[in-house]
């Protein structure tokens, strides 16, 4: 916060002028960059990229629950939270708006949940056992009124504008039968005792991120929930190799069980600077990921600024998260979070951050000056 108050004296802004903007100046005037050039050279524009939007947008939002812990963590009955697919309508989801609200935020890449820990598809998935009429239907497309793809609109619409497209796939699905855990205190079985049943499910779940490879052809990979099995257990490294295989310019986040390429603390900024060669810090705006209807305790303009400069300063990125409504429409708090604020100096977003004030001559000083 101290930063966000510096950076407004220093610069005599007298009015709520971009934060974002705001929070590049302090991380030139205050930060030595840290950033290192990735040994792997596809990383280089995940380093440079500074900003990411994350979007939890799922089932969970039609009732504003908890997304799949509600039903695992025995807050609700597991049929009651399935039953929330069939108010899944999305009536009013434009992914032009979204691409656009992500893009005057000054992010640079978007992750988005293809699939939560719930097993729920948000994308058009030919598996079987998703893709039948056989309860619990576990596809949206074929499940929920909104019967379409949720995910290819959107990365067709910030591809449009430039911006990189990230799936958020959870390698956990406690919906699946094939699945060992169900909730906190069952499960279906152990791996020990029915192998080919936890190969039924590998190839289950393989499957599915060759098919979300294929049709949406991701620039990054958010996994989740890698704590539940070992790298053998979940082939780590075979789904690493299937992924490049695919498409060799893909990144991989740090929730493979040691087959990604960046690390991704959450929600607390680490003591230490994670040791890999980039890393970013997923927060969320408010208290939870996904909607609910209690959760406006918004960050405020000067957290963000204390938090991004932060994160920038010590060679991070920050993927700020963000969850809409099941119509599609994202709440008017968090619009004004993201859009209330011109988009960063294009330069800033692309990475040009050096501990040198180079900005004094760019268009951004004028830009403030012009607000004295």
């Amino acid at each position: 916060m101290r930063r966000s108050v510096t950076c407004t004296k220093r610069f005599g802004v007298r009015r709520a002028i971009s934060a974002w903007t705001c929070a590049v100046v302090a991380v030139l005037c205050t930060f030595t960059s840290v950033a290192q050039k990735p040994a792997r050279p596809e990383l280089q524009w995940f380093a440079d990229a500074k900003l990411g939007i994350f979007i939890h947008w799922g089932i969970y939002s039609v009732n504003g629950t908890d997304e799949s812990w509600a039903f695992y963590n025995k807050k609700m009955p597991y049929a009651d939270y399935m039953k929330q697919i069939s108010g899944f309508t999305a009536k009013n989801y434009d992914p032009a708006v979204w691409a656009d609200l992500i893009a005057k935020s000054g992010a640079r890449y978007a992750v988005i949940t293809t699939k939560h820990h719930d097993g729920v598809a948000m994308y058009d998935t030919r598996s079987p056992s998703l893709a039948s009429n056989i309860p619990p239907r576990r596809s949206i497309v074929n499940g929920a009124p909104a019967k379409h793809d949720a995910i290819a609109p959107l990365f067709d619409e910030l591809r449009e504008r430039s911006i990189k497209c990230g799936a958020y796939y959870s390698l956990i699905d406690w919906s699946d039968y094939n699945y060992p855990a169900f909730t906190k205190d069952s499960s279906r079985y152990a791996i020990k005792d029915d192998p080919p049943r936890w190969q039924r499910f590998r190839e289950f779940y393989q499957s599915q991120i060759s098919e979300i490879a294929t049709q949406l052809k991701p620039d990054l990979w958010w996994f989740d929930g890698d704590w539940e099995h070992s790298a053998e257990e979940w082939e780590a490294a075979k789904v690493r190799a299937m992924i490049l295989e695919k498409n060799p310019m893909a990144i991989i986040n740090g929730r493979l069980q040691g087959y990604g390429d960046y690390a991704t603390p959450e929600q607390n900024i680490p003591v230490e600077t994670p040791k890999a060669e980039a890393w970013e810090l997923c927060m969320t705006i408010g208290d939870q990921w996904g909607w609910q209807p209690q959760d406006t305790n918004y960050k405020s303009t000067h957290d963000l600024i204390a938090i991004f400069a932060d994160v920038v300063g010590h060679g991070g990125n920050l993927l700020l998260d963000i969850g809409p409504k099941e119509d599609g429409t994202i709440p008017p708090g968090q619009v004004k979070v993201l859009g209330r604020d011109r988009p960063m100096e294009r330069e800033a977003q692309r990475g040009h951050l050096r501990h040198t004030c180079w900005f004094a001559e760019r268009p951004l000083l004028r830009t403030i000056n012009a607000e004295r």
